[in-house]
């Protein structure tokens, strides 16, 4: 990651709103109904280019492909890990957000009325085998419509966003938490260690972190205690693996 003794170095987020085509052919993809999988695969790719163009020409210094290609910045793993089925229950909010949603019900149902009309409505991911990771292709087509969107522009650095192990999903399989979530962080390293690989900075969203602290109310303290160190531990998993790896790339290459 680079570093500026002049400025501060601009970024965003990550997620950018896409365009109306193409949430249009998603919303088709997104409720199991046909599409043209060529005019999609166009459309993101356009898309991609533009969001690009217009970070640039903002004054944006690390860029991103806006996620262009995700329906939501959570709920597109279902598309690269196996061993996951979708509950045809609508998604449920952990504890630690219903407590304060019940708090402040006023903001939060103004909040909430966005999700009635997404591309598609969210469901719960849920583990009944052995999750593995199978989304490589998808990764490289984000790769390469990022790396042909930069090229000719001026930009510092790109990064790329990633799910954390822990933002998703339900456990059906694995005979605990601490096991499930090893084996979606190893699962998920994959795809960190692709963007890594292609020369992007990694950017992992983890949005169960506002689980874990603050700390949910629902829970005893040993509860809150083990839940903090499993999603540590797997977080420490992941960076040193990816630590690991970047160190053999730099001997090697």
């Amino acid at each position: 990651m680079k570093r500026s003794s002049e400025r501060i170095l601009t970024t965003h987020v990550g997620s950018l709103a896409r365009p109306v085509s193409l949430l249009d052919i998603m919303k088709e993809k997104e409720n199991d109904r046909p599409y043209d999988k060529v005019a999609y695969a166009g459309e993101v790719k356009a898309a991609v280019a533009d969001r690009v163009r217009q970070q640039v020409e903002c004054g944006i210094d690390i860029v991103a492909d806006g996620e262009m290609s995700k329906v939501m910045f959570v709920d597109y793993v279902k598309d690269r890990l196996a061993g996951f089925e979708t509950d045809a229950e609508p998604k449920s909010q952990p504890p630690s957000w219903k407590a304060e949603i019940d708090m402040f019900p006023e903001y939060y149902a103004d909040y909430m009325k966005k999700y009635s009309s997404t591309v598609a409505k969210r469901k719960t991911i849920v583990a009944t085998g052995p999750i593995s990771y199978i989304g490589q292709e998808l990764l490289k087509i984000d790769i390469d419509n990022l790396n042909a969107a930069v090229e000719g522009l001026e930009v510092t650095e790109i990064f790329m966003p990633s799910n954390g192990p822990s933002g998703f999903g339900a456990n059906r399989y694995y005979p605990n938490r601490e096991d499930y979530v090893a084996a979606v962080a190893e699962a998920m390293r994959e795809e960190y260690l692709g963007i890594v690989e292609a020369g992007f900075i990694l950017q992992i969203d983890d949005p169960w972190l506002i689980s874990a602290s603050p700390i949910p109310p629902t829970r005893s303290r040993r509860a809150r205690k083990r839940l903090r160190f499993t999603w540590r531990s797997s977080t420490t998993r992941c960076a040193a693996s990816l630590r690991t790896r970047s160190d053999t790339t730099r001997t090697t290459g």
